[in-house]
């Protein structure tokens, strides 16, 4: 919502989503993270909910069906934020992403995916969707995981001072026995440790 990114092609949606779940926290985000609302009755009854009836959202979550872990140090522009992505074997639709890290330090961008320019580009598969547009593992010149596989995220500490998480990314990835990769992070800082077993036919 800030980036405008959904605005154009979404916004009628997520009004439309957004008054009909009398959610607090989406009408919280329609207010205050995207700013406007659709030009249609849905956007009429969006302004008409009275601001005692939003609420701010929590900062951070985990997902199990999405396999992710969403953080922020703030809902402010300059906020710190991360997200981590897994894997879940019903997961209809990923980029070979499983273990990617995104950090961002008090607005500024430090790990981040390469983003997609547009399915139709030509150069989507290779340079976006592959590992080159994600920080993950690539073992040789092999550039694409293994799709429909698990992911499993561990938390062993989430909360508003940061967190504590492992991926075990091992069975996403061709040529490797283990890949389990720790994350730890704060508001200033994040710390990625990667444990790599190759796969032992693969040693020579």
């Amino acid at each position: 919502g800030c980036r405008n990114m959904y605005n154009r092609y979404m916004l009628s949606k997520i009004t439309m989503m957004t008054v009909l779940s009398d959610n607090p926290y989406l009408r919280w985000i329609l207010k205050n993270q995207h700013g406007i609302v659709s030009r249609d009755v849905f956007g009429m009854l969006a302004y008409a909910v009275p601001e005692d009836n939003m609420k701010t959202p929590p900062l951070f979550a985990s997902y199990n069906i999405a396999c992710r872990v969403n953080w922020r140090s703030s809902w402010d522009d300059n906020a710190s934020g991360v997200w981590i992505r897994g894997c879940n074997e019903n997961d209809f639709h990923s980029h070979h992403d499983w273990g990617h890290v995104n950090f961002i330090s008090h607005g500024k961008m430090v790990l981040i995916e390469a983003g997609t320019p547009g399915y139709g580009d030509p150069l989507f598969d290779t340079e976006f969707a592959s590992l080159k547009g994600h920080n993950v593992l690539q073992v040789g010149s092999n550039i694409f995981g293994l799709k429909r596989q698990t992911a499993p995220i561990k938390i062993d500490k989430l909360d508003n001072d940061g967190g504590n998480v492992t991926v075990d990314a091992s069975a996403c990835y061709k040529d490797v026995e283990m890949w389990k990769r720790n994350v730890v992070w704060n508001v200033n800082e994040v710390v990625v440790k990667d444990r790599v077993i190759l796969d032992s036919a693969k040693k020579d």
